[in-house]
C-alpha cells in the first residue's frame, strides 16, 4: 500500500506537468501491483484521452465503470464513443440516464450526427402529446410553440417539407394568439415571428416558404435574434444553429453567434464553431481568446500552450498571450520555462509604454521561489539555494524602483529579515542556510504567516501548504501555524482538511475565536446545522468571517422547524448588522415560540404603520406647482424604454437606485420629486423603520395585484409568515383604506385606480 501511495503521489506530479508518457508509465506500475486500482485505471484513461488515443482510453473507462457505476463515467464513455464514430453504442449509453430535457438535447446532437431525424421527430411527438393533456397555461403554450418549431426543423431536414410547413404554421398560430407578447419578447424576436407569419401568408408552397425563411443573407439580423433571445426556457437554439450552419458553413457572423450561444450549453459545440472561424480567419482575436477560455475550463492546458505558441506572431495580442502562457506554465509547475517567458514578457513590457501590464518582476520572483521550493523538496539543496540568492539579488535591484510600491511592507520585511539574513549567516553553505531560513521564532513567525497568506491571493500561488508543512515539521503544535494551514485549506475549498486542523487548534487553544468562527463556517457549509448552532452560542461572533453563513444557518433551522434556534440566529444577525429583512422572520418566530411580550415591545410592532401619512392623488401632478410630472425609470433600459426616453415621455435614472432616489421630475419647477412608494408619503425620521414600512406596502400591493382572487383570510395567513399578526394586518389594511390606496368589499381587497399592465407603481 505504501508503494502504491508513493506511485500515486509521483503520478499526480507528472499529471500537473501534463507529461502523459510518464503518467502512463507510472500507472502501469500501479496496475502491476493492483490491477483494479481506480486511480491507475482512471489516470491511464485520462492520459490516453488527452493524447488523442480515444479507443484505448475507452477500454480503461469501461473497466472503471465495472468498478463504479458513475454518471460522469457514462458521459466520458459517450464522448469517447462519439470521437471514434461509434454512435450506436453512445446512444445505448444514454439510456442509462434519466429522461430529462438535458439528456434529450444531448441525444438530439448525437442523432443529428447520425442523420437519424425520424427518431428525433418521434420524441418531439411524444413530448407534444404529453403537453396536450396538461392545463393550457401561458408557460405550456410557449413550450408547445418551441417544440413545434424545432420539430418542423427536423422534419425539414428529413425531407418532409409539407409536414414541416404545417408544424411551423401551427406554432405561428399559437404565437399570434398570445396577449402582451411585446412586453416580454425582445423587439427583434417579435420581428422574427412577424416575418414567419408574413412568409406563411405569402408562400403556400412549403419549399418556397423555407427557401425564403432560411435565406440568411436577407434575414440575418432576425435569425441572430432568434438564436440569441429565448422565447421559452425549454427552447434549444442549437437546433436552428445546426440547420443554418449546414446551409452557411463559412459565414463567420453566424459561426460567432452560434459559438457564443452554445458556450454555456455545449462547450465542444462552441469550440468547434470557434475553430471553424480560425480556419477562415487565422488571426481572429476573439476566436483565439474564446478557444483559450474553453480550454481553460476543460483543463486542456497542453492544447492552450500549442495554440498560444501558434499565435504569438500576432502583435495585437502578443503580450496577452505571453501572460496566459506564463500562468499556464506556472500552473503546470514548469517553472524553468515560465521564467524564460517572464524575461521575454518583461523586456517587451519595457518597450511598450502603452501596455497596461498584468504581471511584474515580483511575479517572476514568486515563480522563482516556487521553483526553489520544488528543488528543496527534491533534496536538490544547492540549486534551490542559488535560486533564492538570485531572487534576493533581483529584489535588491528593484527595491528602489518606481514599481516597488506594489510590494507589501510585510513582504519587504520577509526578504530583508528572513531571506537576506539567512543568506548572510550561511556563508554559502546550503545546509546552514535552510536551517536558518525555516527556523521559526517570535520575530519571523508573523512574517512567514503573512507570506503564506499573501501567496493565497497570488493567482498561481504554488502550494502555501508546503511552506506550512516545512515550518510545522519542527513546530508541530504551533497554534498560529496550524491556524494558518487551516485557513489555507479553507480558502482553497478543502473543507474536511481545514476542519480537522481547526479541531486540533481548539484542543490546544479552547478560546481561539478565529478558529471557532472558521469552524462555524465549515459546519454550516457541510450542513451540520445543530453543531454549528451550538458552536455559535459558545463563541464571540466575528461577522467579517461568518457573514452570509449566519443567514444560511438561520434559514436552514427555520426550514427544519427549529424555531427557537432559528430565532436566536436571526436576532444575532440583526444585532450585528441590523438587516431589516430579518425582522419579518424575527417577528414570525417570536409569535411562533410564544414570545408575544417581546414581540409587542418591539419598535417594529404596530409603530411602523403610524409612519404612513397620505397618498398623492396623482403621480402625474407636481405637489409644488401642479404641473405634469415625468416619470424616472431606473435600471437597464429596454429598447421600448429607450424610445420613450428619446421622446421625452420618461427620464432615465441610471442603474443605481436607493430608497430616497427621486421618482419623478417636474420640467416647470426644474426639480426632482420623490412621490413615495406607490405614491404614498412615509415619515422617514427613522430610516430603518421607514424602510420596513415601505417593504410591507410593496408586499401587500404586489399580493393584491398578483392574486386578486385571494380573500382577506388568505392575505392574513400570508402576512403571518412575514411576522405581521392579526392585529397588525387589520390596522395596516385600515390605514391603506383610509389613504385611498386600497378598498375593501366583504372578503376581498382591491387596489384603487389600478389597471392591468399599468405602470403607476
Amino acid at each position: 500500500m505504501k508503494q502504491i501511495n508513493q506511485l500515486i503521489k509521483e503520478t499526480k506530479k507528472y499529471l500537473t506537468k501534463y507529461d502523459y508518457d510518464k503518467v502512463i508509465e507510472l500507472c502501469d506500475k500501479i496496475l502491476a501491483i493492483d490491477n483494479r486500482s481506480y486511480f491507475g485505471l482512471r489516470f491511464k484513461g485520462i492520459a490516453y484521452y488527452q493524447t488523442g488515443k480515444y479507443k484505448v482510453a475507452l477500454e480503461y473507462y469501461e473497466k472503471l465503470y465495472e468498478l463504479s457505476h458513475d454518471n460522469d463515467l457514462i458521459n466520458s464513455m459517450v464522448f469517447l464513443n462519439e470521437k471514434i464514430g461509434n454512435y450506436d453504442e453512445a446512444l445505448k449509453l444514454y439510456e442509462k440516464f434519466p429522461k430529462i430535457d438535458y439528456t434529450f438535447n444531448k441525444i438530439k446532437r448525437l442523432l443529428t450526427k447520425m442523420k437519424n431525424y425520424q427518431l428525433i421527430i418521434d420524441e418531439y411527438n411524444n413530448k407534444l402529446n404529453e403537453l396536450n393533456v396538461l392545463e393550457k397555461t401561458p408557460g405550456n403554450t410557449k413550450r408547445k410553440i418551441v417544440l413545434l418549431e424545432e420539430k418542423g426543423v427536423f422534419q425539414y431536414r428529413n425531407g418532409e417539407y409539407n409536414s414541416a410547413y404545417e408544424s411551423i404554421k401551427e406554432a405561428s398560430v399559437l404565437y399570434n394568439a398570445i396577449d402582451y407578447k411585446n412586453s416580454f419578447l425582445h423587439e427583434k424576436l417579435v420581428e422574427w415571428y412577424d416575418m414567419v407569419s408574413e412568409y406563411l401568408e405569402k408562400y403556400q408552397n412549403p419549399e418556397d416558404f423555407f427557401n425564403e425563411l432560411f435565406n440568411l443573407e436577407a434575414n440575418s439580423e432576425l435569425w441572430y435574434a432568434k438564436i440569441n433571445y429565448r422565447f421559452s426556457q425549454y427552447e434549444d437554439s442549437l437546433v436552428f444553429c445546426d440547420l443554418l450552419l449546414e446551409l452557411y458553413s463559412d459565414n463567420i457572423d453566424l459561426l460567432r453567434v452560434c459559438a457564443l450561444k452554445s458556450k454555456q450549453i455545449d462547450d465542444d459545440y462552441s469550440l468547434n464553431c470557434w475553430n471553424m472561424i480560425l480556419e477562415i480567419d487565422p488571426e481572429n482575436v476573439e476566436a483565439i481568446r474564446e478557444i483559450l477560455d474553453i480550454y481553460s475550463y476543460q483543463f486542456s492546458k497542453d492544447k492552450s500552450l500549442n495554440l498560444i505558441n501558434q499565435k504569438l506572431y500576432i502583435d495585437e495580442i502578443k503580450m496577452e498571450l505571453l501572460e496566459r502562457k506564463i500562468r499556464l506554465l506556472e500552473s503546470m509547475t514548469l517553472f524553468d520555462e515560465a521564467i524564460i517567458v517572464y524575461d521575454k514578457y518583461l523586456s517587451l513590457q519595457n518597450e511598450d509604454d502603452q501596455y497596461v501590464n498584468q504581471l511584474s518582476i515580483y511575479d517572476k520572483m514568486r515563480c522563482m521561489e516556487q521553483k526553489s521550493l520544488e528543488l528543496y523538496l527534491d533534496n536538490n539543496l544547492d540549486v534551490s539555494y542559488n535560486v533564492l540568492k538570485e531572487v534576493y539579488n533581483i529584489y535588491e535591484k528593484t527595491r528602489d524602483s518606481d514599481n516597488h510600491s506594489n510590494m507589501n511592507s510585510y513582504m519587504d520585511d520577509w526578504y530583508n529579515i528572513i531571506l537576506k539574513k539567512s543568506i548572510d549567516k550561511s556563508n554559502d553553505d546550503q545546509y546552514i542556510f535552510f536551517k536558518e531560513f525555516y527556523e521559526v521564532n517570535n520575530k519571523t513567525l508573523e512574517l512567514w504567516i503573512e507570506k503564506i497568506k499573501f501567496l493565497i491571493h497570488w493567482k498561481h500561488f504554488g502550494n502555501p501548504i508546503t511552506y506550512c508543512n516545512i515550518l510545522l515539521n519542527k513546530n508541530e503544535n504551533n497554534v498560529q501555524l496550524l491556524d494558518t494551514k487551516a485557513y489555507v485549506y479553507y480558502r482553497t475549498g478543502r473543507l474536511n482538511k481545514a476542519l480537522d486542523i481547526y479541531n486540533k487548534v481548539l484542543k490546544l487553544d479552547v478560546d481561539n475565536d478565529e478558529a471557532k468562527n472558521y469552524k462555524f463556517n465549515i459546519l454550516v457549509q457541510k450542513h451540520r446545522y445543530m453543531k454549528s448552532y451550538r458552536l455559535l452560542k459558545s463563541m464571540n461572533v466575528d461577522y467579517s468571517i461568518v457573514n452570509h453563513n449566519l443567514l444560511t444557518l438561520a434559514n436552514a433551522l427555520l426550514k427544519y422547524r427549529k424555531y427557537k434556534e432559528a430565532l436566536y440566529v436571526y436576532e444575532c444577525i440583526f444585532s450585528l448588522i441590523g438587516r431589516i429583512d430579518t425582522i419579518d422572520k424575527i417577528k414570525f418566530l417570536q409569535n411562533k415560540t410564544g414570545q408575544t411580550e417581546k414581540l409587542h415591545n418591539s419598535p417594529y410592532y404596530m409603530n411602523w404603520i403610524e409612519l404612513i401619512n397620505y397618498k398623492y392623488e396623482s403621480d402625474n401632478t407636481c405637489p409644488k406647482c401642479g404641473n405634469k410630472l415625468t416619470k424616472i425609470i431606473y435600471g437597464y433600459p429596454t429598447p421600448e424604454i429607450m424610445k420613450s426616453a428619446d421622446k421625452g415621455e420618461i427620464i432615465l435614472g441610471g442603474c443605481c437606485v436607493s430608497d430616497d432616489s427621486p421618482t419623478h421630475y417636474c420640467k416647470k419647477c426644474n426639480s426632482y420629486v420623490h412621490m413615495g412608494t406607490y405614491n404614498i408619503d412615509i415619515t422617514s425620521d427613522d430610516e430603518e423603520l421607514s424602510y420596513y414600512t415601505r417593504r410591507n406596502i410593496h408586499w401587500i400591493t404586489r399580493m393584491i395585484m398578483n392574486n386578486p382572487k385571494n380573500n382577506i383570510k388568505q392575505i392574513e395567513k400570508a402576512a403571518l409568515k412575514r411576522g405581521i399578526d392579526h392585529q397588525e394586518i387589520v390596522k395596516f389594511i385600515e390605514k391603506l383604506v383610509d389613504i385611498n390606496h386600497i378598498k375593501q368589499d366583504e372578503n376581498h381587497l382591491h387596489l384603487v385606480n389600478y389597471k392591468k399592465n399599468n405602470s403607476w407603481m
